[in-house]
């Protein structure tokens, strides 16, 4: 399975993990209330329990997330 990480996340599948990521982390200071911030935190948390084998990004959608979980990388330019 396939995660995207961009700028806007306006695609279904990226809503969906936002809305379980925000529920799963419901009262807890996990969830900033930036949308951009949180968005960001549920889809690499996607990526790192496994549930995608493929995140791909923009460089905007990992500006300011560290991507050292990674275990291969491709930077296209």
């Amino acid at each position: 399975q396939t995660v995207l990480l961009n700028g806007t996340n306006n695609d279904p599948n990226s809503k969906a993990v936002h809305q379980r990521w925000k529920k799963r982390h419901q009262g807890s200071a996990r969830i900033s209330g930036s949308k951009t911030a949180d968005m960001k935190a549920a889809i690499v948390e996607h990526f790192q329990s496994d549930q995608a084998s493929v995140l791909i990004s923009t460089e905007a959608g990992g500006e300011g997330i560290n991507l050292q979980f990674c275990s291969v990388l491709v930077n296209y330019d």
